[in-house]
């Protein structure tokens, strides 16, 4: 098995990613991976990113993608949620540590 060049960084990021896929990762390349998950709870936070990640910085649902399709985004990032607890992962919340590993 070939392994990449530990003294280089890769990071492999998005919702796209699945739990199998991380799983592989996990198994191919052991202690070498760091897998994390990082989600806004709050609402009116997270729409106020989706203004900033938008072409023309609205939170109007009518001229932003992401405002519009906010429930089926905060649908995928719960689920993103529930793997990763699943895996007995340690969690920080609002910037605290719990069980950071």
């Amino acid at each position: 098995m070939e392994h990449p060049d530990f003294n280089n960084t890769l990071i492999v990021e998005g919702v796209h990613l699945t739990q199998a896929f991380i799983k592989s990762l996990i198994n191919k390349y052991d202690h070498h991976v760091l897998c994390f998950n990082i989600s806004i709870q709050n609402k009116e936070t997270l729409i106020n990113r989706f203004a900033f990640r938008s072409k023309n910085l609205s939170i109007n649902p009518e001229n932003n993608q992401y405002v519009s399709n906010y429930e089926q985004i905060n649908e995928i990032q719960n689920y993103l949620l529930k793997c990763v607890n699943s895996y007995n992962s340690s969690k920080a919340k609002d910037g605290k540590e719990k069980n950071l590993i």
